[in-house]
């Protein structure tokens, strides 16, 4: 095999390497960008649970915000313990609308449906939320679908806030 000079007498350098770094290259810079794609769903994934997250504090406090409304309702056990899936389909009571307006029980009952209402609506898929209330703190845990990879099975997310009524203080 003879080598291949140029005008010069020199020795001309091969043919065609400059293709394969160009492709090489391309290669590279694919497998990259499909890396920086990754990363951003992933970062994508993560704000959207963040932002479930919150939505979760905020459906927690709202509840303990409306139970330490209702001091006295506290004090009878009208919110000791129930659960957001039991109470979505209940009736607004009368006395919301009415001038005299509500006792404790009935304020109980609102805050109850109004916030269970609130609660499935709230989250992507729905959520469920228990609130418990022993004789010095209540504690909130809510529960929803989380927006994980498919075919991951994993428990669902909970927030659990734990509070000591103004009531109890």
């Amino acid at each position: 095999m003879r080598m291949r000079r140029d005008m010069s007498g020199h020795r001309a350098s091969q043919g065609g390497v400059t293709l394969i770094e160009v492709l090489v290259a391309v290669v590279v810079l694919s497998i990259g960008l499909l890396g920086v794609a990754g990363l951003q769903a992933a970062g994508l994934r993560f704000t959207q649970n963040a932002a479930l997250r919150s939505q979760a504090v905020v459906i927690a406090t709202d509840i303990a915000d409306r139970i330490r409304s209702n001091p006295d309702g506290l004090a009878a056990g009208y919110y000791n313990s129930f659960s957001s899936a039991d109470h979505v389909n209940t009736a607004t009571p009368n006395c919301i609308t009415e001038a005299g307006g509500c006792n404790p029980q009935e304020l109980a009952n609102y805050h109850i449906r109004d916030w269970s209402r609130n609660t499935v609506a709230a989250m992507p898929g729905g959520a469920s939320a228990t609130v418990t209330c022993g004789a010095d703190n209540c504690q909130v845990v809510v529960t929803w679908t989380g927006l994980e990879k498919s075919g991951v099975s994993a428990t669902p997310p909970k927030m659990r806030i734990a509070f000591v009524p103004s009531a109890l203080l």
